[in-house]
């Protein structure tokens, strides 16, 4: 499956997933093999169906990862979990590009991304948006 194939694949810098049907159980699955990865650059899995139920595994792979840099979750419901996947990009300080854009992300997480900004210096990009 994709997730295995994450782990195990040498040479995958990018995957995009957009408008799959993953919901969260999927989407854990694509990402604990995206933590595996040695390669993976770039990740985007926009409108993939995933909710505040996949911010913890979305934050296990920026912590996890070595290689990645740009992480692109436009269009799910992450809601108050965005502010977690935010605060730990951040917090990493390889993350050069980051889009939450579209997640329904509430006032009080909007404040704690701007906070965890304050003390970063690698991201170049960041869209929370809409």
């Amino acid at each position: 499956d994709l997730g295995e194939m994450l782990g195990k694949n040498s040479s995958l810098t990018k995957l995009s997933l957009s408008n799959v049907r993953l919901d969260d159980e999927g989407a854990k699955h694509v990402i604990a093999g995206a933590k595996e990865s040695k390669c993976l650059v770039v990740m985007e899995m926009i409108n993939v169906g995933m909710s505040e139920g996949s911010g913890g595994a979305l934050c296990e792979l920026l912590e996890g990862s070595h290689s990645l840099r740009e992480l692109n979750v436009e269009d799910n419901a992450l809601g108050e979990a965005a502010a977690g996947v935010a605060e730990t990009a951040l917090r990493k300080e390889r993350i050069e590009k980051l889009s939450l854009r579209n997640n329904d992300i509430p006032a009080t997480a909007t404040k704690r991304i701007c906070d965890a900004l304050k003390k970063n210096v690698s991201l170049r990009s960041l869209d929370i948006s809409g």
